[in-house]
């Protein structure tokens, strides 16, 4: 694809490195400005590689308000900024601190280290292993295919 004269619209080579640095960034907590001014901060979840539309997880919009999921059309965002990633839960930060140590045990194991719900525990590993920080597994173990 070239570009079109007059239009902003990328090479085919731009588009896809702008797609790979996105995607390397996922988990990243990031600040979209929308072209009518608003901003919406968020966790990135996923983007698009086709229009570069963005997926946004535990997002808050101009107002204050909280919203837990929200998908921004690619062609209505002006820029997006990265701030870091978001900072981890207390309860994220103990299943890692376990995991990091013994990577082969389950989530009914490691919930009953900390005197936690499997639940919670089952939740936080699949934050973890969303934003990278643990390797995803090659076959769940029982107690996560049951929840």
């Amino acid at each position: 694809m070239k570009r079109i004269r007059g239009l902003g619209v990328p090479r085919v080579e731009d588009k896809v490195g702008i797609v790979e640095r996105l995607r390397d960034l996922k988990g990243s907590y990031v600040e979209v400005h929308l072209i009518d001014g608003k901003v919406l901060k968020g966790t990135l979840s996923s983007v698009d590689p086709d229009f570069l539309n963005v997926l946004l997880e535990d997002v808050e919009v101009g107002d204050g308000r909280r919203v837990p999921i929200a998908l921004v059309s690619g062609g209505y965002i002006a820029a997006v900024l990265f701030l870091g990633l978001k900072p981890l839960e207390d309860l994220d930060l103990k299943v890692l601190s376990i995991l990091q140590r013994n990577p082969g045990l389950s989530a009914a194991d490691v919930a009953r280290m900390i005197n936690e719900e499997p639940s919670k525990v089952r939740s936080a590993i699949r934050r973890l292993r969303r934003s990278g920080l643990i390797p995803p597994s090659t076959r769940p173990s029982a107690d996560e295919r049951e929840g």
